[in-house]
């Protein structure tokens, strides 16, 4: 009986088969070509001996996934991008869909929400390697990007740690300048004893 249906329905099947075939390829002639580069950024692990190894094995499974979010924030996506100058790039605009208008904080937002789009982390379970993938119509552009990201990284961990360390100075500072105001009166109060 099957064969009686495509015996009399060929013609319909062969045209059906024929057209998506057709439109597969225009499809793929017409579609952009994307090249994708990786970036492997090995994440320093915590390796105590004679420690709770349950302790370990979930702190590190927590710094994995911290240094994944950091790659994958806007912040660090920001800093390629105004170290790249992407949002100036007329081959970055070709990404973006066209030159982004409006002010150059706009223009740097939409710039950072296409190469979010642009970019995959990843890691596998029992790596410390995180890989970074960049997708772009030209393969320098996505080795520049994916290149960037590590030091994007790097430098945000610095800014961040300069800050900490900056708070960190002004507060003892603060309570040196008070420990001295009291060691001041009480050494007067001693002298008018």
């Amino acid at each position: 009986d099957l064969i009686r249906i495509f015996e009399r329905h060929k013609f319909l099947i062969l045209a059906i088969v024929a057209a998506v075939t057709l439109a597969t390829l225009a499809w793929q002639l017409l579609s952009p070509n994307l090249y994708q580069a990786r970036a492997n950024i090995q994440v320093e692990l915590i390796d105590d001996t004679g420690t709770n190894q349950a302790d370990i094995l979930a702190r590190n499974t927590q710094r994995l996934a911290n240094e994944r979010k950091l790659y994958r924030s806007r912040n660090s996506a920001r800093t390629v991008v105004e170290s790249l100058a992407l949002h100036e790039d007329p081959a970055f605009h070709a990404e973006m869909g066209g030159a982004p208008s409006g002010s150059e904080s706009d223009q740097i937002n939409k710039a950072v929400s296409t190469l979010l789009e642009m970019t995959r982390v990843e890691s596998e379970d029992g790596s410390d390697l995180i890989e970074l993938t960049a997708t772009a119509r030209s393969p320098e552009m996505a080795a520049e990007i994916a290149n960037a990201f590590p030091a994007a990284v790097r430098d945000l961990k610095r800014t961040r740690s300069e800050a900490r360390r900056q708070e960190l100075l002004d507060d003892l500072g603060a309570e040196r300048e008070a420990r001295v105001a009291v060691a001041k009166e009480a050494a007067d109060a001693l002298a008018e004893f």
